[in-house]
């Protein structure tokens, strides 16, 4: 979903829209300064997402699809992971591993320099498929930089 697509959807949620009470494109264009055109390309796409639903007729509109708050923040949470290359489930199978080895990290791993933290992680998951991907995963969440611990730049 791009930022336009959240926008649109944000405003019809924050304007509490419903089938009762929809906005025409020419009311979200306006509101976000699109053309109306352009919003009903994105409309349309929204629509097949199921993230928001449409009123045809006199007094039609657009409004906010049912559960279209819970599919967007699945997609916010899903937009970082993609970042890493990798799926929500793997995601959550790093996470595990990284937590067994965090279990194996002495005290130091939590007072130590950012890098030295990594580095030791490092040396305990060597050999994990897809170790660089946990370690991105773990400097991800920590908000540290991994880049040395990994080889790059």
């Amino acid at each position: 979903m791009n930022n336009l697509h959240h926008e649109i959807v944000m405003l019809l949620v924050q304007r509490k829209t419903s089938y009762a009470n929809p906005m025409n494109s020419q009311q979200i264009g306006a509101a976000l300064k699109v053309t109306p055109s352009y919003v009903r390309g994105q409309l349309a796409i929204l629509v097949r997402k199921k993230l928001v639903e449409v009123r045809r007729g006199n007094g039609g509109g657009y409004y906010a699809g049912k559960g279209c708050g819970q599919k967007m923040m699945m997609n916010n949470m899903e937009q970082p992971l993609d970042k890493l290359g990798c799926t929500m489930e793997e995601m959550l199978e790093y996470l595990q591993l990284l937590e067994d080895g965090c279990k194996k990290i002495p005290a130091e791993f939590y007072t130590g320099k950012e890098i030295q933290a990594i580095e030791s992680l490092l040396q305990i998951m060597e050999g994990l498929h897809g170790y660089q991907k946990l370690i991105k995963s773990a400097a991800v969440l920590l908000n540290i930089d991994a880049s040395a611990a990994l080889g790059e730049g």
